[in-house]
């Protein structure tokens, strides 16, 4: 699932946006299931630096809660 995540942000259009982090949601709550919430938070840190101008994606993440 990570994998998809850069190609629908590269999309630059919110529902690609939308969906994007939908999967990270999902894989938000796997990461707690599996105790490994730090190695999630560390992606989505990486995911923000890597596309710092997409303000339509930074919302989105903060608004689902996942940073």
């Amino acid at each position: 699932l990570w994998a998809r995540i850069p190609g629908l942000i590269e999309q630059k259009k919110a529902n690609a946006y939308e969906k994007a982090v939908s999967i990270l949601k999902d894989l938000r709550d796997l990461a707690e299931q599996q105790n490994r919430r730090s190695e999630f938070e560390e992606r989505i840190t990486s995911i923000r630096n890597q596309y710092p101008t997409l303000h339509g994606l930074h919302k989105r993440i903060k608004q689902a809660g996942l940073f």
